[in-house]
């Protein structure tokens, strides 16, 4: 499988974007302009990354410039020094435009739900966010992801995180391919400790002509993604 030209950009801008300054994998952008001074950390996840490579291939943006839109916008006023606000976590409440095939929310901080809902992974359209909307994500069974998420920006993330990982861009180019087979991050993680669902989830995924070695990788290192993945929530 050759690496696209979306692996190769998604793979520089992580390179670009890598900050040393954690203790745990970190992607920042540090705009460089007053009163940022390069010394301001924004710190962007999976579907962040997503969109500010797409517009590097779109020719609309670059490593240096990301994406103009009200996401980046929001998150650069929202880490601006003169803001007092500055610094706190990004919010639950709806943002005005929903991001596209992603939200990102904060489980800690999310309301207190009283019933669980009944899940659908059905994609739906851009749209603006009703409570109820809001309130299936944060009782979502994955955590930090709504469950329209799953074949989009969770399973980017968990791509991303593989490519990273084996320093392999061929996982991220399985993007399209298990995206179009809906083979999202909730199987992955129905297959958790689960011989009946991880059987069924080799077979999907050998039928997708997913490499034997990479089927075996993708899920043995499910689990060890989704674990870090909550723990930097």
């Amino acid at each position: 499988m050759g690496e696209s030209g979306f692996a190769k950009i998604h793979k520089q801008l992580l390179a670009h974007l890598k900050c040393g300054d954690h203790s745990n994998e970190r992607y920042c952008w540090r705009p460089g302009e007053p009163p940022y001074g390069g010394k301001v950390h924004i710190r962007l996840n999976g579907s962040d990354l997503e969109q500010w490579a797409m517009v590097i291939k779109n020719m609309t943006g670059t490593l240096f410039h990301p994406p103009e839109n009200e996401l980046f916008w929001k998150l650069k006023a929202k880490y601006n020094p003169e803001n007092p606000q500055r610094g706190t976590q990004r919010s639950h409440t709806p943002e005005p435009h929903y991001r596209d095939q992603t939200v990102c929310l904060e489980i800690a901080q999310a309301p207190p739900i009283a019933q669980a809902a009944q899940y659908s992974p059905t994609l739906c359209g851009l749209r603006r966010r009703s409570n109820s909307q809001v309130d299936t994500a944060t009782s979502s069974p994955i955590k930090g992801f709504h469950p329209r998420d799953y074949n989009g920006a969770g399973l980017q993330a968990f791509l991303t995180w593989m490519t990273s990982y084996y320093e392999d861009e061929d996982y991220l180019d399985l993007f399209p391919v298990l995206q179009g087979q809906k083979l999202g991050i909730d199987l992955f993680k129905k297959a958790l400790n689960n011989s009946t669902q991880a059987n069924k989830l080799e077979h999907k995924l050998e039928k997708a002509n997913v490499k034997c070695g990479m089927i075996d990788r993708l899920m043995m290192d499910f689990e060890n993604w989704y674990t870090e993945y909550v723990r930097d929530l």
